[in-house]
This record gives structure tokens, sequence and C-alpha cells, in this order.
């Protein structure tokens, strides 16, 4: 009998216990000063990252695979930046309804130390990526669509975009 209460009082215990929210490395948590109010996560607990995710047996992905995201920065004019080199990073969540949002920006030199760009190139370069109107989010097993994280990292060398990245 003894046995059985302290089971009951642990599974209470549990199963009172506040959910604690949990921060995986790299979550974009909201912030009310860079993120906009009105985009929404369908699921703030079901943010997978950018790879394995599955569109009917098809890598979720971009409306016309990334040659479209590819051509959207075709008139990036970082040539003013000569000697410029680099990775520029911009991470966001894209929402189970294609949105994006909570846009970040990693600056880094080619040795993978912080570094700052001409600020303009990086404006321009989240400019166009908040642009991106195409995204596919996953869908689960049961036809349910799902957010989920994507990023673009832009490689400048000698003040030219010469890739980008995934």
């Amino acid at each position: 009998m003894k046995k059985l209460t302290y089971f009951i009082l642990l599974f209470f215990l549990l199963s009172c216990r506040e959910e604690k929210t949990r921060l995986n490395v790299g979550e974009i948590v909201y912030d009310a000063e860079l993120d906009a109010q009105d985009f929404e996560l369908c699921n703030e607990k079901k943010v997978p990252e950018y790879y394995g995710r599955v569109v009917e047996g098809k890598p979720a992905t971009y409306s016309g695979e990334m040659y479209e995201v590819y051509k959207k920065y075709d008139g990036v004019d970082a040539q003013e930046i000569t000697g410029e080199n680099g990775y520029i990073t911009i991470r966001f969540i894209v929402n189970c309804h294609g949105k994006s949002g909570r846009f970040r920006v990693q600056e880094m030199g080619f040795d993978y130390k912080p570094k700052r760009f001409d600020p303009e190139l990086v404006e321009q370069l989240l400019a166009i990526t908040k642009s991106l109107d195409g995204w596919i989010p996953p869908v689960d097993h049961g036809g349910t669509a799902y957010d989920f994280y994507q990023y673009l990292s832009f490689r400048i060398e000698n003040g030219n975009l010469t890739n980008i990245m995934p």
C-alpha cells in the first residue's frame, strides 16, 4: 500500500508541475524590439530545423526550388565593398502558412570570427530575404503543416556575392 501511495503522490506531483519551456541551441525567441507582432507560429513547441522536413515525400523548400531564391539576389550590389570577405547569415522561422519572421543576422569573416560588413549591404540582403514569399512548409503524415527554421548564408569574396547557401 505504501508503494501505491508513493506512486500516486509522485504521479500527482509530476502532473501538476508547471511545464518548462526548453530552449534549444539556435532557437529564435520572440523579441518585441526586433520582430513583427503579427507574425505567429502555429506551434511554438514544434519548430524543427530546415533539413529533414518533408512535403508529400519531397523536401520542403521554396516554390521553384533554390534556383528561384538565387534569382531574387541577382541585383545585390556588393561591388562597392572591395576587399570585404566573409559570410552574412540570416536565420529565420517560416510558419505553417509559409510566412517568414523572427529574422536574425550574423556576420563573420572567413576565420569565423565576428566582423561587421557595410550596413547597406546587410540591409539589402535582409530586405530581399524578408520579401521571399514562396516558402513551402513541411507537412506531417497526418497532412498538418508545421513551422520550421531556415537560414541563408551569403559568401562575400573581395566585395562580390559569390554564393548563397544552403
